[in-house]
């Protein structure tokens, strides 16, 4: 390969240049290279990286021969690296982060709390510091588990109860870092994973032509051809887009329903293969492998006739092509990576306001789509619908209670503030007077791009790590921790949409009552949620949902929302819509502003019509 044509010079050109560098194998040498990569660039910035020397490593006798891969080989470098990052439950200066999953304990003190809500982990309730106090003790049974929320200001009673974590080290007061002490090189760095994440994750969703809140831009074209979308490094070159295509069929060990045995002999006697070989590929999945690459073939004929044999014996698969199953491997890999820097106990305070910072601000698009041969390439940018599948019809466009720029004032941060101005832009620009289409998508913010479009695309492990770097986020307690909330907030309806409509393996049934404990049962967020309206829209897009399957929410879109809050006629379609009504019920719990909720005239409307 000549090193020239690449030209590496940022974190973004590495990798998207890393496939064909490192000849579309992902393996632990090449992970190697990447945590070290991202390492340096936290550490010195992108300009104290020496990008060729990274280049020629991966074009170096010794990497092409294995003998890097062989010296890697047994080093658990990787297993350390998240061994050495949580040695205890350490949280100065934030909420804890823990989530206690099934047949944990957790703790409820009612002398503490404002809201019998409010656990406390095994780790942070010290009974000796609780003698005489009203608690007590239940065993997790919901499998998104429960949160801690020792550290959190907001939900106790007293000052003083908030200082009395088992932890001694929890109590100590660490200092506020100012807008000044933002570190450049995190915040460059964290923006541009979370951008190639978010790139290959929409990329690969219109691949595979899935349906998500995020507005897909690959319909046909005047009946000719559909849009293609692709991957572009920073300078607008797509590096694997010339050569012949190299087809792989993998098993996705979430998908697998059989007995790894039962599995190995499929492999076995459909291939032709040595038990040996077939034993091989199971005990990578047993061994927590995201994926598994069955065979490889530059024949897509003949990996479709082997697919289909795998079908028709119940084993699912998916055919994709080598240059893909490598990125999707490297997001997993980079979702590890910034998770184990997200939970080490010695990162600091200021590094994770700078990650916040990075996640509140918008997505910067790096595909191009090419919409037909005669137009050449143009820059494409996926914007979220905010009402999901539902559009506002004509009849409501003036009296539908949308979505309004927050405006807000309350944080001492600057620059948040200017991320969240820019925001508000963006969310007035949906609304568009005197035009057909009164309501727009939305180009959001990163954080708002993996809770739509990433959970269709991410592992098992993957959108799991995700979820908790995002969590860590929401235990900073500051003022900004409200943007988050908001952003959250206005992104709800989409998230429920795509939860109702299509959630099969679970994960964002689970990832909105994790996000419920973070935002709802925060009286701050409540108290925002009833003052933004958002009582008076959950309640006329949930009554809508009842309405429809599942599978009429994903095939006849988009729908219209009718007027007014009313059951179905028939009988309720989808039982799923009680997450919602939940989120109310925990709204009208724990906010603080009782007087206003009540006043509220919209909102009773809502309720009652």
């Amino acid at each position: 390969m000549d090193l020239n044509k690449c030209r590496i010079s940022n974190v973004r050109d590495f990798l998207v240049h890393l496939p064909r560098l490192a000849r579309y194998e992902y393996d632990g040498a090449v992970s190697y290279v990447v945590w070290k990569v991202l390492d340096l660039c936290m550490e010195h910035g992108e300009q104290g990286v020496d990008w060729t020397s990274f280049a020629e490593l991966l074009e170096s006798e010794s990497w092409l021969d294995g003998t890097y891969k062989r010296v890697l080989k047994g080093s658990s470098w990787r297993e350390k690296a998240v061994k050495n990052a949580r040695k205890g439950n350490l949280h100065a200066g934030t909420m804890c982060n823990r989530q206690c999953f099934p047949a944990e304990t957790v703790y409820y003190c009612f002398t503490c709390t404002m809201n019998p809500l409010y656990e406390l982990c095994e780790f942070c309730f010290d009974k000796a510091k609780h003698e005489g106090h009203v608690y007590t003790a239940k065993i997790v049974v919901r499998p998104e588990g429960r949160v801690c929320h020792c550290g959190n200001t907001s939900v106790f009673k007293e000052p003083h109860c908030i200082d009395q974590c088992r932890n001694p080290l929890n109590t100590v007061k660490s200092e506020n870092p100012g807008a000044s002490e933002y570190d450049e090189n995190v915040v460059n760095t964290v923006s541009t994973l979370m951008d190639y994440l978010i790139d290959v994750a929409v990329y690969s969703n219109e691949q595979d032509g899935k349906a998500s809140p995020v507005e897909c831009g690959r319909q046909k074209v005047d009946g000719i051809a559909k849009p293609e979308t692709l991957l572009t490094d920073s300078k607008g070159e797509i590096p694997d887009s010339r050569g012949e295509s190299q087809w792989a069929l993998q098993i996705d060990e979430e998908d697998c329903q059989m007995r790894y045995m039962d599995l190995a002999a499929k492999i076995s006697r459909i291939l032709n293969k040595p038990a040996e070989y077939a034993i091989s590929i199971t005990e990578m999945l047993e061994s927590g492998s995201p994926s598994v690459t069955v065979i490889k073939s530059s024949d897509r004929a003949k990996i479709e006739a082997i697919s289909t044999r795998f079908s028709n014996e119940g084993a699912k698969n998916h055919i994709r092509e080598t240059r893909d199953t490598f990125k999707r491997d490297l997001v997993d890999d980079l979702v590890y990576w910034f998770y184990v820097l997200m939970i080490n106990d010695t990162t600091s305070l200021q590094t994770k306001k700078a990650v916040r910072l990075s996640i509140l601000n918008a997505w910067q698009s790096g595909l191009s789509v090419i919409r037909h041969p005669a137009t050449g390439r143009s820059p494409f940018i996926a914007k979220i619908n905010l009402l999901g599948g539902f559009l506002v019809s004509y009849e409501q466009r003036e009296i539908f209670p949308w979505f309004n720029p927050w405006q807000f004032t309350n944080t001492e941060d600057p620059m948040v503030m200017n991320v969240m101005s820019n925001y508000d832009k963006r969310l007035a620009n949906t609304n568009v007077l005197n035009n057909v289409l009164r309501y727009h998508p939305f180009h959001g913010s990163r954080f708002q791009y993996f809770l739509t479009a990433s959970p269709d695309f991410l592992s098992r492990s993957a959108r799991y790590r995700m979820l908790k770097i995002v969590c860590s986020l929401f235990t900073i307690m500051d003022p900004s921790r409200q943007c988050l909330a908001a952003q959250y907030l206005d992104i709800y309806l989409a998230v429920l949409y795509s939860t109702v409509a299509s959630d099969n393996t679970g994960f964002k049934v689970s990832l909105m009552g994790t996000l419920s404990q973070y935002t709802f049962q925060d009286p701050e967020t409540a108290n925002l949620a009833i003052r933004r309206g958002f009582i008076q829209r959950i309640l006329r897009f949930a009554f809508n949902l009842m309405a429809f399957t599942s599978e009429d929410l994903m095939t006849y879109l988009p729908i219209p929302l009718y007027y007014g809050c009313k059951l179905p006629s028939e009988s309720i379609k989808n039982r799923r819509t009680i997450i919602c009504f939940k989120d109310i019920c925990i709204v009208m719990s724990t906010n603080t502003i009782p007087q206003t909720l009540l006043e509220d005239d919209n909102v009773l409307i809502a309720i009652t019509e």
